[in-house]
């Protein structure tokens, strides 16, 4: 199939080395914060659910054993 250049495939990178990779072309300290920022907003996200879960199930269990005949959803 003869395609126009435009549309072949191309797997190789836009970096030529590992620390231009890094420099991101200047932007690295935009960049690398953004990750670093929405890496942290990921984690303290999923630590909060993980924690509103635990506390949820903790009321359930403490509701059940004083109502003991009673759902307790």
């Amino acid at each position: 199939m003869n395609l126009p250049m435009s549309l072949h495939l191309n797997w190789s990178t836009n970096w030529p080395t590992w620390q231009a990779f890094f420099d991101m072309g200047g932007y690295a300290l935009y960049v690398w914060g953004s990750v670093l920022v929405s890496w942290v907003a990921l984690t303290w996200e999923a630590w909060a659910l993980r924690q509103g879960r635990r506390l949820a199930l903790q009321r359930a269990r403490d509701a059940a054993s004083r109502h003991p005949g009673r759902a307790a959803l």
